[in-house]
Formats: structure tokens, sequence, C-alpha cells
């Protein structure tokens, strides 16, 4: 886990130096469509035409050729991107989640993904398994700007475990009360018959206490 760019930039370039290539993946193309916080760094998602613009500034004149491929360009752009990272043309692919699944490139050993905290755990775990596919050692490296204790909960999960079962049982739980959440009023609760299970997970509590004030959320687990 990063917080900066320049510290995956760096790790990169050792790998890269070794002969390997490296992955980028960012939540979006270009700048959101959505109102964000503009004095709050951490509200803004990553995209990948900025990482794109740091990139190319980083490896300057280092010999590294960065590509990018997003949704919105065409199959024939697309797929010359992918060809020319598949055959080592380019050593870096900026890219949004299209590389999850059908790409197989054995000398990728670097994953970044940057605002890790805005993608299911099961979406990261598929990330990541663009790596490690050949003979050499991989990373992933999950680039997380989430402050809150489910954040970091979340990619402490992902540190510890490689097991896509255990990965896409949290992910459930997390889609779960994610929807029941709102169901909850200040007079009702309706998990009461979940209430033992809600208490043993503290990923919950903290999820529950994201959308309610604390002593609700107290109430609720009660």
């Amino acid at each position: 886990i990063v917080k900066s760019d320049t510290s995956a930039f760096k790790f990169m370039e050792k790998e890269i130096a070794e002969g390997h290539q490296c992955y980028i993946v960012c939540p979006m193309i270009g700048d959101p469509m959505y109102d964000y916080d503009e004095d709050d760094d951490n509200d803004k998602p990553t995209s990948v035409e900025d990482i794109f613009k740091a990139a190319t500034q980083y490896f300057y004149n280092k010999g590294i050729h960065i590509d990018m491929v997003t949704g919105k360009m065409k199959e024939d752009e697309k797929k010359d991107a992918l060809d020319r990272f598949s055959s080592n043309m380019s050593q870096i692919l900026i890219a949004t989640t299209i590389i999850e699944v059908g790409v197989n490139v054995p000398n990728a050993t670097v994953m970044v993904i940057e605002n890790a905290e805005r993608f299911g755990l099961a979406q990261l775990h598929q990330l990541r398994g663009r790596v490690g596919r050949g003979e050499y050692k991989s990373y992933c490296i999950l680039k997380n700007e989430g402050h809150s204790k489910v954040c970091k909960e979340r990619m402490k999960v992902m540190c510890q475990t490689n097991d896509g079962f255990v990965i896409s049982e949290k992910d459930l739980e997390e889609k779960i009360f994610e929807l029941l959440a709102p169901t909850l009023t200040q007079d009702i609760i309706l998990c009461s018959n979940l209430n033992g299970f809600i208490t043993k997970e503290p990923l919950i509590y903290e999820v529950i206490k994201s959308s309610y004030n604390k002593s609700h959320a107290n109430n609720i687990i009660q």
C-alpha cells in the first residue's frame, strides 16, 4: 500500500530495469462528470489521463515507453496498444478496468491500482491476477486514498490473503450491508435476526456507522 505515485513509479522503474513490465489501473478515464470537493485532493478520483501525464513526466528520457487503453478508444487503437504491450514495445500500460479480463502478459510483474478504495474487493483481486502469470515474482501496489476504518480494513484484507474465496465472502458481506444500511431507521431494527453476525464483524459496524451517527449505530447492533 502506498500513498504517492512517486513511490510506485520508483518501484516500477526498478522492475522495468530488470526487463519486466507494469500495469497502472485507474477508476476513470478523464475528469469526473460529477461534483467533488476541489479543495480536497483525496475527493477527486485519479484518471487514466492524470496518471499518463504524471508517468510521462517521471519517465521522460529514460527509454521507457508508455501506452494507455480505455473503453473510449476505437477497437483498432485498443488492439494496437495491447499488442505493443504484449510484445514489450511499451513497458507501462495505463488503463481502466478494461484489462480486468482477457489480458495475459507473463512478463508483467507490477500492478498498480490507483484509488484502490473505490474498487470492490473481488475486483481488486481480479485486477491483481493480471500479474504473477509467469515465472517472475510479481507485485500488486494499492494506492489507497481512503482514511476511514472501513477502507483500512478492506486494504488489510487484500494484503493478508490471496484466497479468492475469502475475498469473495468479504466482498459479498460489504454489498449486503451497503444495501441493508439505508433501510435501518431510528425506530426500527430490521437486522435483529442478524444481530450476532453484525456484532462479530467490525467492518459491518463501520459501514453502518459511516451512514448514521454513532449513537444510532450503537442502537442498531445492541
